[in-house]
C-alpha cells in the first residue's frame, strides 16, 4: 500500500504538472480533459487518505501529510473558477462561458463538483443571451446526455436551460425520449418538455 501511495504521491506533486495548461486569463485551460484528469486525481488521492486514516504510526503519518498537501493544490487549481469564473460567465466573458461548458460536458464526479455543477447550470439558465449558436448546441446535448445518464444528481436548472436554447430538432429528440420505456429517462424529458410548455 505503501509503495502505492509513494507512486501517487510522486507522481501528482510535480508543480509543472499542476500547472502545465494555466494562461494568462486563468480559464483556458479547463478543458474537458483537465477537469476529467483533475477529478480522477481528486479520486485516486481520498481513496489513498481513506485507508491511512485510521493508521497512526509515524510513516503513515507522513504520507498522510504529503498526500494531503497535493490533494489541496489539485483542489485549489480545480475549484478556483467556482466564484469567479461563475460570476463572470454571468457577465458574458467568453473565456469563462466556454470552461462553464466544458465543466458540464465533462461532468467529473468528486468532491464538491455537483455544487459546482449546479452554480455553473444555473449561471446558464440565468443568462443564455451571451451564449452563441454554437455553444447552444452543446449544452442541448449536454442535456440529452444527461436525460438518459443512468443516475445523475445535478439536474436541477438543466430544464430552465433547455427552455432558453431549444429548437425544433432539439425538442423532437426530447419528445422521442419522452416515450422511452425507460421510465427515470422518459420522466426526466417529460419534465423538460412540461416546463417548457407551462413557460
Amino acid at each position: 500500500m505503501i509503495k502505492k501511495i509513494k507512486s501517487i504521491i510522486n507522481h501528482l506533486s510535480n508543480k509543472s504538472q499542476l500547472n502545465e495548461n494555466t494562461t494568462e486569463d486563468g480559464y483556458q485551460k479547463y478543458s474537458c480533459l483537465f477537469i476529467k484528469k483533475r477529478s480522477l486525481e481528486l479520486n485516486a488521492i481520498k481513496e489513498s487518505l481513506n485507508l491511512l486514516w485510521d493508521i497512526h504510526d509515524q510513516k503513515h503519518s507522513y504520507h498522510r501529510t504529503k498526500l494531503l498537501d497535493v490533494y489541496h493544490g489539485i483542489y485549489r487549481d480545480l475549484y478556483e473558477f467556482e466564484n469567479e469564473g461563475v460570476l463572470r460567465i454571468r457577465k458574458g466573458d467568453k473565456v469563462a462561458i466556454e470552461a462553464g461548458i466544458c465543466w458540464l460536458e465533462a461532468d467529473p464526479y468528486c468532491f464538491r463538483s455537483g455544487y459546482l455543477l449546479k452554480k455553473i447550470a444555473k449561471a446558464f439558465a440565468r443568462y443564455p443571451q451571451h451564449l452563441s449558436k454554437k455553444q447552444k448546441k452543446r449544452l442541448q446535448d449536454v442535456i440529452l446526455k444527461r436525460i438518459n445518464s443512468l443516475n445523475h444528481k445535478s439536474w436541477r436548472y438543466y430544464d430552465r436551460i433547455a427552455l432558453n436554447i431549444q429548437d425544433n430538432k432539439f425538442m423532437n429528440k426530447v419528445r422521442k425520449i419522452s416515450k422511452s420505456t425507460n421510465t427515470i429517462h422518459s420522466q426526466r424529458a417529460q419534465n423538460i418538455l412540461d416546463y417548457i410548455q407551462n413557460h
